[in-house]
């Protein structure tokens, strides 16, 4: 590959992501594009910081924080007892409309005792919701959904 002639696009919706640093865009960007590129994403953090300019701590690192918010999933590749590598997949799937509007961090387990109410169903564009159906899910009053969770 000439990496004169490659370059790295970055959808709109992670660089307008306030919850991920620019690192972290670059990051999932490349994660999303090779993904894309192979229907896998297998690349090692020493591959990642070489095409990326950060080091293999780093790259690890930031893996594990992508992993944290949801936006990744890896699983480790074994022959036997060794590993081979790992699988780095994006949370959206194929066709969804998670990933026409963005990534949605995927969401673990059900509403916490803290929350009132139902929390909305898995893939919900919660930018998407009125103030009345908000008011459903949390119990407040007055304030959209995304301004909710970053209260939280």
């Amino acid at each position: 590959m000439n990496k004169d002639k490659t370059f790295l696009q970055i959808p709109d919706y992670i660089l307008g992501n306030k919850e991920l640093d620019g690192d972290n865009k670059i990051l999932l960007s490349k994660i999303i594009e090779l993904h894309k590129r192979g229907g896998t994403c297998f690349a090692s953090n020493n591959t990642f910081g070489n095409l990326i300019g950060m080091s293999r701590t780093s790259v690890s690192k930031r893996i594990t924080k992508l992993k944290e918010l949801g936006y990744i999933t890896t699983k480790d590749v074994w022959d036997g007892n060794v590993q081979k590598g790992r699988i780095i997949t994006p949370t959206y799937k194929k066709g969804s409309s998670q990933k026409k509007q963005g990534i949605v961090p995927e969401v673990k387990g059900g509403s916490s005792q803290s929350s009132k109410g139902v929390v909305p169903e898995v893939g919900t564009n919660i930018q998407s919701l009125t103030y009345k159906e908000t008011y459903k899910h949390t119990g407040q009053n007055g304030i959209s959904m995304a301004q909710y969770f970053k209260n939280k």
